[in-house]
Formats: C-alpha cells, structure tokens, sequence
C-alpha cells in the first residue's frame, strides 16, 4: 500500500501506524452483526429505558450519571475490556490475580468491593451481587429504589472505581473503611462545617433575588461568627460592582449598601461563576420555589443536595 500522489496527514499517520495496529488489535469488525466488542446490549428493552429514565432524573452530578451510563454499556477500561484490544494486558484483576477483572467482578464481587457492600445499608444486596446476574441486571433494580438511595448507590460505585485506579497507578493500597469514608454523608464527615440558607425573596429582579440571598447567607456567615468569605454568583455585573465597591443608583442600592457593610474587603473574596458551576444552589433555590418557604440549614446537608455535595468530592 503507498501514501499515493498527495496524500494528507492524516492518511499518511494511518498508513505509518498500520503495522503496529494489526499487531495490537484482536477483534476484526465486518459489518458488526458477529462481533461486540463492547459486550453491550441494545437499549431497547422496556426496564433498560425505565432505567435510564431513572438515571437522567437523579440528583446528583453529570459526571456521576455518566460514570453509570458507562459502567452499565460495559465501556470502562476494565482489564478484560483492555485485553480483548490489546493482548499484552492481562485480564486479571490486580487485587484477585485469579479473576478476570470484568464490571461484575470490580464493582460488585472483588474482595474490596465486598467488604465495602457488607458494612453498607446495602449488604442485604451482597447475595444478589454473587448470583448469576449480569451487570445491567444488577443496576436495573435501582428502578425500584428511592432516588437518594440510587444517588448514594452510584456514589458508592464511583468511589470503588476510584480506589481501584489508586490502587494500580498510585500504588495505594486498597482500604474499604477509606471509600466508606469518603462516599460517607458529608453531613458526618469530621471537621467539615457545612450550611447554608435559601431564601424564597419575592422580588421583582434576578439581580434584586440575588442581592437578597447573599445578604442573607452573610448574615448567617456572621452569626456563626465566620470572619472570611468567599462569595460565588452568575451575576456578573452584582459582582463587579462588589469588587469596585460602587454604588447602585436603584432601589437596590441600599441592599448593596448593607451588604459591603457585612464584610471587610480584606477578608472577602469575590468570584463570578457559571450557572452549572455551583448545582446546589440552584437545587436549593428550586427547593424553595417549590415550598414557598425560606429554610436555614447548618452541620446537615439537605437529603435532596447531598449527593451533589459528595460528587464533588470524587
């Protein structure tokens, strides 16, 4: 096979590469009727779509739904998956040489992942993870569960994954008291002062609601006698007239007037973000919207934010 009279980039990277993909790859795709290299099935069974209608709806982070999405289509790096496209890599799991490290195995029947399982609420799941069930069949009962329980489900599923890849590239050895730990509730973390407030302000602005709310979350700051600051908004003109400390010819002037004389500029930190920077707050502010109430919380993270709270962690 040669390059040709002018051939591009990238067709001579691929013709350069040729060799070392035949030697590399195992499986040889046709017309994709034999093969699967993904071991994944379609998603057109009635309590798959119940199941990704589940998924898409939780509280919790992209990122964790995504980490689910791939686990569930069979499409994380697993040794097995690794090895049917690349022969060097061996199959077995680093923590049980003896068993392939295939999803079921990872998450659901190594020695760390049982051990994890049995000192959860979720041991009553333990006998159902060693039954010959399929990975999809096992994540298909969350249909049936209460959505925070399915968040915490994937948490917990995203942790030992992660503990997994500390284990093999980090060399850290695997401990399942430390991934209780971290996919623990923040709300019994130790040392981690947790609150917050929100407020159901009948304004007549964006910028009036979220004047209101910072004053308030201020407010709550200094009771518990905190003294420095970090303040986030998607209101970037709000924030840059807190940072130039101007003043706002408008009725809600004298709510930026209070504001500045809540915080010392030494002590405070002023910072725009996106709106998909920061979900709980306007998980919170939903919250609120929807029971017309103003709530205040604090060392207890709200049930339906704290999944969100603990993705960040991950």
């Amino acid at each position: 096979m040669s390059n040709g009279r002018c051939p591009s980039y990238v067709w001579r990277s691929i013709l350069t590469a040729r060799a070392h993909l035949l030697k590399g790859i195992r499986w040889h795709i046709d017309n994709g009727s034999k093969n699967n290299p993904t071991g994944s099935e379609s998603s057109s069974t009635s309590s798959t779509s119940r199941f990704w209608t589940h998924l898409w709806g939780l509280h919790t982070a992209p990122k964790v739904k995504l980490f689910l999405w791939r686990l569930y289509n069979n499409i994380l790096p697993t040794r097995k998956n690794l090895s049917w496209r690349i022969t060097s890599i061996s199959p077995c799991c680093a923590m049980c040489p003896k068993s392939e490290e295939d999803i079921l195995h990872i998450f659901f029947r190594c020695r760390i992942a049982t051990e994890t399982w049995s000192n959860l609420d979720f041991s009553r799941l333990v006998n159902l993870f060693l039954s010959p069930m399929t990975h999809q069949a096992i994540l298909e009962q969350m249909i049936s569960w209460p959505a925070h329980d399915s968040a915490r489900f994937a948490y917990f599923l995203c942790c030992i994954w992660n503990c997994r890849n500390n284990m093999i590239f980090q060399h850290i050895p695997p401990d399942h008291s430390k991934i209780i730990l971290q996919a623990t509730d923040v709300s019994v973390v130790p040392s981690v002062p947790v609150g917050g407030i929100s407020c159901k302000a009948n304004s007549h602005s964006p910028e009036h609601a979220e004047m209101i709310a910072i004053w308030e979350g201020l407010c709550l700051a200094k009771r518990f006698g905190y003294t420095n600051y970090i303040i986030e908004s998607n209101c970037k003109v709000f924030i840059d007239q807190l940072q130039a400390q101007s003043g706002i010819l408008s009725s809600l002037g004298h709510i930026h007037q209070q504001i500045l004389s809540l915080v010392d500029r030494q002590s405070v930190v002023l910072s725009f973000s996106l709106y998909d920077a920061n979900i709980p707050t306007h998980l919170l502010a939903a919250q609120s919207v929807s029971t017309y109430l103003s709530n205040v919380w604090f060392e207890v993270v709200p049930y339906f934010i704290s999944t969100v709270v603990q993705a960040d962690l991950i």
